[in-house]
């Protein structure tokens, strides 16, 4: 059986007066699939730097180490450190300058023995720890760039007053606090604090 001669195949370019097979000019959906992944990460990347976290746990962490700092301090030298430095326990405290450097162990004022007590994290951009301002006083911010506020029980009956309300009163030795987002501390709905 003779099999019929093959006929080459002409390809379309090839062929006189056609013009040759091209890929359209238009939208390339391979590369875009392939990019999709990536706009998407860069776009979440930008909502976080754009509107920051609320940072709670690390915040609420920070706290609980300086409450556990000024614990010591007390079992180390039987007296309440903010009660030495005479200070108002019904009013709202700032954590940093001679507070700080007395449990960081740099002050012998309130620290004789030189005992440290705390060990906070290095600020970045002064914000999550602590960091030295131009005169030389140590300053400490959590992440969001909040001062720590602090109440403590001035009288020894284990009640500190609300800084929320003062009409009523809290059952613990030390209550700390800060702004939240809004960096307000007088909008009390977002503030955080060691007690909740």
């Amino acid at each position: 059986m003779n099999l019929p001669p093959e006929e080459s195949y002409i390809y379309p370019a090839e062929q006189p007066g056609e013009r040759p097979v091209v890929a359209p000019a238009g939208f390339k959906w391979g590369c875009a699939l392939a990019l999709s992944p990536m706009l998407l990460i860069v776009a979440v990347m930008a909502l976080i730097a754009l509107f920051p976290r609320t940072h709670k746990p690390q915040t609420k962490t920070m706290m609980k180490g300086i409450e556990i700092a000024f614990k010591a301090y007390q079992t180390e030298y039987n007296r309440c450190l903010l009660d030495e430095m005479q200070l108002p326990g019904d009013q709202n405290l700032v954590f940093e300058g001679e507070i700080l450097s007395a449990l960081v162990a740099e002050s012998t004022k309130y620290n004789p023995r030189k005992v440290r007590f705390f060990y906070p994290p290095v600020a970045q951009r002064k914000k999550g720890g602590a960091w030295r301002d131009e005169s030389g006083t140590l300053q400490y911010r959590d992440d969001m760039g909040n001062s720590v506020m602090i109440r403590y029980d001035a009288d020894g009956d284990d009640k500190v007053m609300d800084p929320d309300d003062n009409s009523s009163q809290l059952h613990g030795r030390y209550m700390l606090f800060t702004a939240g987002m809004d960096r307000d501390l007088s909008t009390t709905r977002d503030n955080l604090k060691s007690w909740q």
